[in-house]
């Protein structure tokens, strides 16, 4: 699908910047429309938009303000399952070790379904769990025919 044809929508805070304290100087703006199919292809177009002079990716939640954030004013983004900028690079001991950020911000904060990822057939990619009442995150193949439950993707911008 063409990106001129997604839906966007970027929201102030209440202290009138067009982004949350945790993501300040930066801004997200949800992409949704389905299209992308693949992890990849999301973060390709990620990285081809560009906003007040920067750079888009994946976006990176690295703090419960920040999953809040999205949640209260990019609610499509959680209820369609859009991709993050999160990705397993290795395969570790349990299916918690391996996870980065695009950014190469480090991953700490975690909010995941349940008690974490669940590793099912290897998965490597993280997306929102699509649920209208709940910010949580599941990981999903990158490359694998369950991009069904991905309806878009996340994009923050950063200088």
């Amino acid at each position: 699908m063409d990106a001129a044809n997604l839906s966007e929508r970027r929201e102030p805070n209440p202290t009138g910047s067009r982004c949350s304290t945790a993501f300040r100087e930066r801004s997200v703006s949800a992409r949704g429309g389905g299209g992308y199919g693949h992890w990849y292809d999301a973060e390709q177009a990620a990285k081809t938009r560009r906003h007040d002079g920067m750079q888009g990716h994946l976006a990176t939640i690295t703090s419960d303000e920040e999953d809040r954030f999205v949640w209260t004013n990019l609610p499509q983004a959680v209820a369609g399952g859009y991709w993050l900028g999160g990705f397993r690079g290795f395969r570790g001991r349990t299916a918690l070790e391996g996870w980065y950020w695009v950014t190469g911000e480090p991953f700490e904060y975690t909010n995941w379904l349940g008690h974490g990822p669940n590793d099912y057939f290897g998965e490597d990619g993280l997306q929102y769990w699509p649920s209208a009442d709940s910010a949580r995150w599941n990981d999903i193949d990158r490359t694998s025919g369950f991009e069904p439950f991905v309806h878009g993707f996340l994009v923050e911008y950063t200088p």
